[in-house]
């Protein structure tokens, strides 16, 4: 991770965490067809992290080397339903290093500044998920001491293509 600075993001960086999440996109995308996104997803991934960079509930981070963006986590305050003792959790929405950068410690490091924004917040849990098939990930998320709680499951339906109105 030498000359790799994690800091909070900047407007100035929404254009290089984009670029990585086209690259997320495609990673996903080889697993699973459930992860295609719509080819404007790239504007709308801008105008998400551009929100949550401004949301109090939320710290989005990057890694940048050399003066390029080369990795970003974002991470969320949320609340359960409540019935929780604890309703309050963190959420890591999501992780992304270029793939050129992997295995260098950046993500490592994203989530250790991650988890302590998190331990500032007072929360005593962190969750997230991870793709099934991304193997990648899910040894990284392991070792980092997660393990799995909830299983997701889905079932298409015949026909439903649901359009909001």
């Amino acid at each position: 991770m030498n000359n790799t600075a994690i800091r909070e993001c900047r407007l100035e960086d929404v254009d290089g965490a984009v670029a990585i999440y086209r690259e997320f996109v495609s990673y996903h995308a080889a697993i699973d067809p459930v992860f295609i996104k719509v080819p404007e997803s790239p504007l709308l991934f801008s105008e998400y992290l551009t929100m949550n960079i401004k949301n109090e509930s939320a710290h989005v981070l990057v890694a940048v080397t050399a003066s390029a963006v080369t990795g970003f986590c974002i991470g969320k305050m949320m609340i359960k339903t409540p019935v929780y003792p604890d309703p309050v959790y963190g959420e890591i929405d999501s992780i992304a290093v270029l793939q050129s950068h992997q295995r260098h410690g950046i993500g490592g490091a994203l989530f250790t500044e991650m988890a302590s924004w998190f331990e500032r917040k007072r929360v005593s849990r962190i969750e997230l998920n991870v793709a099934v098939g991304n193997e990648k990930s899910s040894c990284f998320w392991r070792k980092a001491g997660f393990r799995p709680y909830m299983e997701v499951l889905y079932r298409d339906v015949p026909h439903g293509r649901h359009v909001l109105q």
